[in-house]
């Protein structure tokens, strides 16, 4: 579920948009992409191209780890 939120998140679904898919709070959501060191856009942000490039960088990492560490 944490991986589900953090992925959404970085593609650019909200907040709230998370905690009504997820049926958790708000303050949950946000509390699992704190614990996941994830950077929090500005209310009423749109996706920037930074933020497609943070989800580039977090799914190649999580293959990375499941790949024992190398890159593909």
């Amino acid at each position: 579920m944490e991986a589900f939120i953090v992925e959404n998140y970085l593609a650019g679904r909200s907040l709230r948009e998370l905690s009504d898919l997820t049926d958790r709070s708000f303050s949950a959501v946000r509390n699992i992409l704190a614990k996941h060191h994830v950077h929090r856009r500005g209310t009423g942000a749109a996706v920037l191209d930074e933020s497609r490039s943070q989800t580039r960088r977090h799914i190649a990492g999580r293959e990375a780890e499941r790949n024992g560490g190398e890159l593909s």
